[in-house]
């Protein structure tokens, strides 16, 4: 069976266009960070360890964190890894992703998204840069710094 946090097989059959807007309706008016990583990604796993403390530093704001991953990342080495990362975890088609990275603007791994609990996208960047970048974001959304 999958983890509880991980969605897979209810994605598949959605056309590659409207997957990112399905999976940010799923949870509006919420604060949404989309992380999109691989596990064989080096940068996303310490950009995973990392969001650690701030995900605690967080936990009073309705923020809902999450994970997408695609075929390049061998299905149960997956599987095995998001065990440990609280979020939700989703994993998508190639054509998806490509589409996801087309509509994001987005040229490598990881890349990151933060959408308001209005639907607003308030930023997206692609690299692991430092941690400041994404609390630095949330500051935005929750206008405290």
């Amino acid at each position: 069976g999958l983890p509880d946090n991980a969605h897979y097989l209810d994605m598949t059959d959605i056309v590659p266009d409207s997957i990112l807007q399905t999976i940010l309706d799923k949870y509006k008016g919420k604060t949404i960070l989309i992380d999109i990583w691989a596990t064989w990604c080096g940068p996303c796993k310490l950009g995973h360890e990392k969001m650690k403390p701030l995900k605690e530093e967080l936990s009073d704001k309705d923020i809902v964190y999450v994970y997408l991953t695609s075929t390049t990342s061998k299905y149960d080495e997956w599987k095995k890894y998001i065990t440990d990362i609280s979020g939700e975890h989703y994993y998508l088609t190639q054509e998806q992703m490509n589409t996801v990275f087309k509509q994001l603007q987005a040229d490598g791994y990881p890349t990151y998204a933060i959408y308001t609990s209005n639907g607003n996208k308030v930023t997206s960047f692609s690299g692991f840069r430092s941690i400041e970048d994404i609390r630095e974001a949330f500051g935005k959304v929750f206008n405290n710094k």
